[in-house]
């Protein structure tokens, strides 16, 4: 009887690529790999360039914004960088805080640029992916666009702000935000918990004020399926994301946020507000420029 012939490796179902054993073998990413992706990144801040920006990068990286329904690579990473600095040729980007664990990393960061002759400052979380060489292989930004959209437009409303007059772990985060529960975002965090994040002015102090505002974002959220992604914690920190889609039927669309808890009582969400508006005030302007369409008229 003759032997029977050897298994067939698997394939990939969308390349249709034969992957071996030896193939899938995965080099393991130092801390070494970490601090020089994080000392690139930072750096890059300092003096943004597009060459500089596409630099970060391993081969094959992709790039996701809010707003954005697939991640982009390439050529289209720095078309996009060069309709950002094209806009904006005087951005600046400082870190505050760093949150890693293994390959993950998030770095909260504070923006300064002119926009249409307006100073704008703001906030972003920058979530990333590091592969073995030390570039990066899935960046992920988290910030509010329509605090940029507003210098083009000042009659932009705003989505979560009053009228006038800590979930459990990315898990339990994520059940809390699909089922729009506020009450279950803010139970076990620190009585005197500071929120910062997107159409606040400075900071909410305290879990009532906390819940107000969670009150108000759930409802903007309407229907919201998010899961967890990286996550990492250190120094008393805690970070993670969860992306997904909020809405149902034609407004079906995505969706992400980054929460970083920590150290003490400070708690800062990261996400786009400019996706919670109608319809027809989400397109254009800023996005386009964010998307590569550098030549789009404001």
């Amino acid at each position: 009887m003759s032997a029977p012939p050897p298994p067939t490796p698997a394939g990939d179902a969308l390349t249709g690529q034969v992957v071996t054993e030896a193939a899938v073998i995965e080099e393991a990413v130092t801390e070494e790999a970490v601090d020089a992706c994080v000392d690139r990144f930072t750096t890059w801040g300092a003096t943004p360039t597009v060459d500089g920006y596409v630099a970060l990068f391993a081969p094959g990286g992709t790039l996701l914004d809010a707003g954005w329904t697939t991640p982009i690579t390439g050529a289209a990473i720095r078309a996009a960088m060069t309709g950002t600095l094209a806009l904006m040729p005087d951005f600046q980007l400082r870190a505050e805080r760093i949150v890693r664990q293994g390959d993950a990393v998030f770095v909260h960061a504070t923006n300064e640029a002119t926009v249409s002759g307006i100073a704008l400052r703001w906030t972003a979380v920058y979530c990333f992916t590091v592969d073995p060489s030390g570039h990066i292989s899935a960046g992920r930004r988290y910030y509010d666009q329509a605090g940029l959209q507003r210098a083009l437009d000042p009659t932009l409303p705003y989505a979560l702000r009053a009228p006038d007059g800590g979930a459990d772990g990315a898990d339990g985060a994520a059940r809390a935000w699909n089922g729009g529960d506020a009450a279950a975002l803010v139970t076990g965090l620190p009585a005197d918990v500071v929120l910062t994040g997107p159409d606040i002015d400075g900071a909410v102090v305290g879990g009532d004020a906390a819940l107000a505002h969670l009150q108000r974002l759930t409802a903007a959220l309407g229907p919201a399926s998010l899961a967890p992604g990286a996550s990492a914690h250190r120094n008393g920190a805690t970070a993670f994301e969860l992306r997904g889609t909020i809405g149902d039927g034609d407004e079906r669309r995505p969706f992400g946020l980054v929460e970083v808890l920590g150290p003490g009582p400070a708690w800062h969400l990261a996400h786009d507000t400019l996706t919670l508006l109608a319809p027809a005030l989400r397109g254009g302007g800023v996005q386009a420029h964010l998307q590569g369409a550098h030549d789009a008229t404001p």
